[in-house]
Formats: structure tokens, C-alpha cells, sequence
């Protein structure tokens, strides 16, 4: 496939409405109901369009088809240091674990010296027990960011790494100052628009919380070829399923002299059908009359009744 025949084009999406069923009870309870978005499709040379998609209605753009795949929750949190400095602010993608959106991600800041990593969960709906967490529910009704601290080198190596999660061999994990206990580790959870202050000063602040959707592009170039192949196999499936199927056997038999010297030849003809066949006696009958014809064009009329048989099978 020639790269330069794939379409270029840029993606924005703008909306995505999810909705949950929060009414029902038991296995239908938290069960997706709506995924709809809207989208701004720009392409070179053309006016950007909105246009709408959802699960099974993919967007249209010049011949490729971009399917919604999958969504969860990017919680935007603001990192400030002791001063007052923005170290980091932005929407981290956390990744659902489950049908209730109970996600796991990670928040890097290399901008501190160490650098500094958060690693945790964010619950959209937050439950506990004395034993865990969890979320009820997968809209936000009660939504938690719950992360731990960890200060050191970021990136060991320089060896690439996943955003959702964090390498912490090279790490310390920040610990809580206590004199007369056991230091504990930091933990903290926050609701939107709380913050929590480390042991160094720096601030973290939970700002927001935006929807992410999850997009696959498919350029199919043997889409249209395949169809009108099978649109002809359909075709000749159709015909195959409507035709009759026969077979017709013809049997000749030489015959024993006559006084005068001519020799009678006898001739059968017998059909066999797949199933029943109301048509196959009219069938025989031709066989037998074309026969005759070739035969004594003079006499087949009178002949053929005479001189065959006809069997069925």
C-alpha cells in the first residue's frame, strides 16, 4: 500500500456525552446507555466541519472510517512549588480497570529538582470499606483523586516508559515527618478543586476533570473490490439455490435382426431430480423427441412414442 493514497486530516473532538443507567437495579445498574461526540474534521484544502459520531456510527472522512472506541477520565491537576511556581498543569489520562471507570495513571513532573512523580487512582465514584476502595458507580458522582508521592530520577537511563505509569526503582517515596512514630508514606485523596501540600512545600491541586475518548482510524482501499465480489458470489449463490438440479440418463441398446434384415435399436431415457422437480417428465420427453429427429426426422413423431421408455427416478 502507498502511503502517499491515505488521506491526511486533522481531528478534533470537541464533545463526548456519555450517559449510565442510574435508575435500574441489579445487572443493569451502571450500564452504558449513550455514547455520542461531535467532532471538527479539518482537511487541506476544504472548510472544517463538525460532524457527529457514536458506537457503530463512525465518522466519514475522505473514504476512511474513524470508529469511537473506548473513554475515561483525565483529571487536570496543577503542581506549584514552595514559591508559588507552576511545575506542571495539565489533563493526565488515567486508564479504567473496570465497568465502574475505576482507573489507575500517573502525574510526572521533571520540572522539580528531583524530579517528582504521583502515582495513584482516580475513583469516579468513591466507596471504601475497611478492607478497599473501589468505585459504585461510572459517572461522577462523588469523584476521588487518591495518589501517593514519590521523588527521584524520573526517566533512569533515559529509557523510554509508559505515561500511565511510573518506574520507581530509582525513587524514594515521599514519607510524612513524624518524631516520635514511625515515618509514614504520603497519601492523600482529593475532591475537584481541593489541593494537598507536600512535606517540601510543593502543591498539588486537583483542578478539574475532562472525558477522553479513545479513537480508531481504518483505511480499508480494498473495501469497494471486496464488495462487488460479494455482491457477484451472492449472485451466483442465488441462481444455484434457484435452479433446478437434474440429471438425465440416456441408454441405447442394440437390438436383434429383423426378417427383412433391418436391426431394431432400443433407446432409454430416464431423468433424476434433486428433490422434486414437476418439470422433469417435459424434460425426458424432450430428450426423447430430439433423439428421434436426429434420428428419422420423417418418422420421430410417430417413433418415439414407440421405441423408448421412459423411466423415473
Amino acid at each position: 500500500m502507498d502511503e502517499r493514497n491515505i488521506p491526511t486530516f486533522t481531528i478534533q473532538l470537541d464533545t463526548l456525552n456519555v450517559e449510565f443507567e442510574s435508575q435500574a437495579e441489579g445487572a443493569q445498574f451502571g450500564q452504558p446507555r449513550r455514547f455520542e461526540g461531535v467532532a471538527t474534521v479539518e482537511v487541506p484544502g476544504l472548510e472544517p466541519r463538525q460532524q457527529d459520531f457514536a458506537v457503530n456510527h463512525p465518522l466519514s472522512v475522505g473514504g476512511d472510517s474513524v470508529f469511537l472506541l473506548g473513554n475515561g477520565y483525565a483529571p487536570v491537576v496543577t503542581v506549584r512549588d514552595a514559591q508559588g511556581e507552576i511545575l506542571f498543569s495539565d489533563a493526565v489520562t488515567f486508564l479504567p480497570q473496570d465497568n465502574n471507570y475505576f482507573s489507575e495513571g500517573a502525574i510526572k513532573v521533571p520540572g522539580r529538582d528531583p524530579g517528582l512523580g504521583l502515582v495513584g487512582f482516580f475513583v469516579p465514584t468513591f466507596t471504601a470499606t475497611e478492607e478497599t476502595m473501589g468505585s459504585a458507580f461510572p459517572g461522577l458522582a462523588d469523584p476521588r483523586l487518591i495518589l501517593t508521592a514519590y521523588e527521584g530520577e524520573l526517566f533512569p537511563g533515559g529509557r523510554p516508559q509508559s505515561v500511565f505509569s511510573i518506574n520507581t526503582e530509582d525513587m524514594d517515596q515521599m514519607m510524612l515527618p513524624a518524631e516520635d512514630a514511625e515515618p509514614e508514606p504520603v497519601a492523600f485523596a482529593l475532591r475537584p478543586g481541593e489541593f494537598y501540600e507536600l512535606p517540601d512545600g510543593t502543591v498539588v491541586q486537583f483542578e478539574d476533570i475532562i472525558r477522553w475518548g479513545g479513537l480508531l482510524v481504518r483505511h480499508d482501499p480494498g473495501r469497494m473490490p471486496a464488495l462487488v465480489i460479494s455482491m457477484i458470489t451472492l449472485a451466483g449463490l442465488a441462481l444455484m439455490l434457484g435452479v433446478r438440479r437434474r440429471r438425465v440418463y440416456v441408454r441405447v441398446e442394440p437390438g436383434s435382426a429383423e426378417p427383412d434384415g433391418h436391426r431394431h435399436t432400443g433407446v432409454s431415457v430416464a431423468g433424476l431430480p434433486k428433490g422434486t422437480d414437476p418439470g422433469l417428465d417435459g424434460v425426458v420427453e424432450d430428450v426423447l423427441a430430439r433423439i428421434a429427429q436426429a434420428v428419422d426426422p420423417q418418422q420421430s413423431n410417430t417413433t418415439a412414442a414407440h421405441t423408448s421408455s421412459k423411466d423415473e427416478a
